[in-house]
């Protein structure tokens, strides 16, 4: 279990609410090959994909706000 998950957990119980949600990030965008990159690099495995055209809905950039995870959790966000 990540780091992360367990401080949430933790963090939860004995609480009457026991779900959240949380962004989890650095707060910074990542494109798609360098998230590719890095998945490959953690698993150690070489990751098949490919590209498909852009649709009308895609948004060009999506960075989510990770105000509350800090926040809430103590969460101090590292690249990996």
């Amino acid at each position: 279990m990540s780091r992360i998950k367990v401080v949430a957990l933790r963090k939860s119980i004995g609480k009457a609410q026991f779900y959240n949600l949380y962004n989890l990030g650095v707060g910074a965008g990542t494109s798609i090959n360098e998230l590719v990159s890095t998945l490959s690099r953690v698993t150690s495995r070489d990751l098949e994909f490919s590209y498909l055209p852009g649709r009308i809905i895609d948004v060009p950039v999506n960075v989510l706000d990770i105000s509350k995870s800090n926040k809430d959790l103590g969460w101090e966000s590292k690249s990996l």
